[in-house]
């Protein structure tokens, strides 16, 4: 079976990390893999160029001048590659990849990673596409696998086809490194919280930098250190320089970019957080928990069903609830019998439930089924 995935692009994203982590993790014997950017090369193209899977780019710009001699060539390389099935992955993919899949004649499944279509935080092209998509799903689709059931229901609720969603755990790679936590980095006089994410309206940094403030100003604690991380989030951020920078935050805040070796940044710190205002099902989630490093997160999507915990919930993505989280853990953090118990529970919570071969198989299983 022959499965040609067609994404949006090959940036660092959770879309793309989770189909490159289901290619290279493969069960099947019988399963051939293809992947398209829709736009240009990037991180994820070499990677997976590096595992002897054929890669193409169709180099469509963002401001769709080579919109048409972009789908044209998509509509050759599927005549030339002969799937048996698309697999695209975001809402353009959908798009562009269920229009090819009309003229090609070949089934096409969607995947849904996304949680949120709130007019604050998405940009008014993808609310556009989603809708069109909406309208494309009771005729197009055979399937949608979703990572969410939330996320499926905030879809259904928009107009989707109900009855061809498929939900779909995501998962990790679990290997001896990423379960023997390392400690020796921790600051003993610090207490030092990290966010790792794109920079992005939806994974709200701003009001996590608003709560960070308050806590060092009107709580007075001096002693806590943020570590942000992730594409986008570095020096040439004029945005974020500029609110650390109006905050006077410059000697609390570490900004580190895009961090290859997660191993040291997760053993860097003391708590880690996810302010988001839309998740689907994060990845980060699960790369934290494995390494018992405490995590909270605000309550939307599979987050709360992930950490099984009501003391890790952040109530809203709101700046005092942020802020409230954050010294709550803070204050029971010494208590070391808390800390060993809720570390071990997450750490066992994705051993138990997330590993990326469970993930695998059930993709495999549907993809199969075609």
């Amino acid at each position: 079976m022959k499965i040609l995935h067609i994404i949006t692009s090959l940036s660092y994203g959770g879309a793309q990390e989770t189909l490159y982590n289901i290619i290279t993790n493969q069960k099947s014997p019988n399963i051939n893999h293809i992947v398209l950017s829709i736009r240009g090369s990037s991180k994820y193209t070499t990677l997976i160029k590096n595992r002897n899977i054929t890669c193409y780019d169709l180099n469509i710009s963002k401001s769709k001048i080579n919109l048409l001699p972009g789908f044209i060539n998509l509509i050759k390389i599927i005549k030339y590659e002969k799937p048996n099935l698309i697999q695209s992955w975001m809402y353009h993919s959908d798009l562009l990849g269920s229009l090819a899949s009309l003229i090609t004649k070949t089934p096409i499944y969607w995947c849904l990673v996304n949680f949120s279509l709130d007019p604050k935080t998405t940009k008014l092209n993808t609310r556009i596409t989603s809708k069109i998509c909406s309208y494309l799903s009771y005729i197009v689709p055979k399937k949608i696998i979703s990572c969410s059931s939330s996320a499926s229901q905030y879809h259904i609720d928009r107009g989707y086809k109900h009855n061809i969603f498929v939900n779909i755990d995501l998962g990790i790679t679990i290997n001896k490194k990423n379960i023997n936590i390392n400690k020796q980095n921790l600051s003993n006089t610090n207490f030092i919280i990290g966010c790792i994410g794109r920079w992005d309206p939806q994974k709200n940094h701003k009001n996590l930098i608003f709560a960070f403030n308050n806590i060092i100003n009107k709580k007075n604690k001096k002693n806590f250190k943020l570590l942000l991380a992730g594409p986008n989030v570095d020096k040439n951020n004029i945005d974020l320089l500029k609110l650390v920078r109006d905050l006077k935050l410059e000697k609390y805040v570490k900004i580190l970019g895009f961090v290859k070796n997660l191993d040291n940044f997760y053993s860097a710190i003391h708590l880690n957080i996810l302010p988001s205002v839309g998740e689907a099902f994060p990845i980060s989630l699960l790369e934290s928990m494995i390494r018992k490093k405490i995590v909270i997160a605000t309550n939307v999507g599979e987050n709360s069903k992930i950490l099984r915990n009501e003391d890790l919930i952040i109530n809203s993505p709101n700046i005092i609830d942020i802020q409230n989280s954050i010294i709550k853990i803070y204050d029971k953090y010494s208590n070391k019998k808390w800390l060993n118990k809720i570390e071990e529970s997450l750490q066992k919570i994705v051993i138990e439930n997330y590993d990326i071969d469970n993930t695998v198989n059930l993709f495999e299983k549907e993809w199969l089924k075609n």
